[in-house]
Formats: C-alpha cells, structure tokens, sequence
C-alpha cells in the first residue's frame, strides 16, 4: 500500500459499489492497512451502494474500535486549528505515534526509511505536531551525542530513546548503535590498558595481549 500510495493512488477511490480504500480496509480486518489510509485522511463515515459505513463491514474488534475510535473524535485533537470539527472536507489524519486523530493543520506527512538496509524513502508516517516536535528532540540531541563521540553521551541518549519507544529516522538509529558499541569497547580497551599500567609477570604481559588481541 506504500507503494501504491506513492505512486499517487488516492486512498479516496470508489470501486463500482461506492467502496472506498477504508471499506475494503476494514473488511480485509487489517489493521496496518487501515492504519495507513487513516494516515493519508480518509473519511471513516462515507457509505458505500448499499449504505454501509466502514463500521458495517469490519470483521475484527481491533478494526472496529479504531473505526469507531475515528467516529468519535468529532474535533481535532491539536491546537493550532482551534480544535476544529471533523466533517467531509475537514478530514481526519491519523497520528502513529499517539495514536489520535488531527486535522490537516495540526499533523504531519512525510515519506522515511522502513529499515536500515532500504534504498529508498517507502514508509508512510503521519504525526500530530507535537509527536512530531518530539521525534525531533531526540534525533536532534542524538545527533549532537554522535557528534560529541563520548561514550556516555550517545547510550544515554539511546537508551531513552529506545525505553520510550521514539520512532526515530531508522539509520540514525541504527548508525548510533554502531557506534555506542564501538566506544563502548573502546572504553574496555581503555581500562584494560589502563588497569595494566605496571606487570611484573612476564606471563600475565603475554596473558593480557592476547586478550587485546
């Protein structure tokens, strides 16, 4: 669905019965498909041919409660809108992150990585602007904890990052847990060295390079 969606299909098609991308969605009772329409604003009330909403025609409790979750927030959640009223022309965007729904104003699009080995930019993110405002502090003082090449810098940072569950640009990520590995070594090096600042024992000398080695 990412692709087709970037190749620009509009997740507000009909299909010949008045079914749009929601419908078919929900009756499908997969929820990472849904959740990805719901993130390009879609309008979980439109009926089909036969009058059926979305709703009618989930076939899991998941898929049902997140469609009526959507029914039920009325107003966006953000602030810059005024807590604007959801209609047909003020669609609902889906925020990932926290999970609520916002108005166009009050949420972000973007393409990004799925996983550290991808070519190109294949995963549809949508979030509210202050989920948005976050995932940006932490990449923002990761990126200065890289920087800084200290230790105690970058798996503070990390370690945060990872216990709160930031959705993070994947190969910052991933290129942060190189590193905090690398100079996590490095600092056992370090202090191994250290700690073998003076050895009588010509044994322990050759039992400790090896070690190193």
């Amino acid at each position: 669905m990412w692709i087709l969606l970037k190749e620009n299909l509009s997740p507000t098609e009909i299909d010949m019965y008045g079914n749009t991308s929601v419908h078919q969605a929900a009756a499908g009772g997969t929820d990472k498909v849904l959740k990805c329409f719901l993130m390009g604003g879609v309008d979980v009330n439109q009926v089909n041919a036969r009058s059926h909403s979305p709703l009618d025609l989930a076939t899991n409790d998941s898929t049902r409660e997140l469609i009526t979750k959507a029914m039920n927030t009325e107003k966006c959640q953000g602030t810059v809108c005024g807590h604007s009223v959801f209609d047909f022309k003020n669609i609902r965007y889906f925020c990932e992150s926290c999970e609520d729904f916002f108005c166009i104003k009050c949420s972000r699009r973007d393409w990004v990585y799925e996983t550290n080995m991808s070519k190109t930019k294949e995963r549809l993110i949508c979030r509210c602007d202050t989920c948005a405002a976050v995932v940006a502090k932490y990449e923002g003082e990761l990126q200065a904890a890289i920087d800084s090449h200290v230790y105690q810098n970058v798996t503070s940072v990390l370690s945060e990052i990872k216990e709160k569950k930031i959705d993070i640009d994947v190969m910052m990520l991933h290129e942060s847990e190189i590193l905090d590995l690398k100079l996590e070594k490095e600092l056992d090096i370090t202090q191994f060295i250290t700690s073998l600042a003076h050895v009588n024992d010509y044994k322990t000398i050759r039992k400790s390079a090896n070690v190193l080695l």
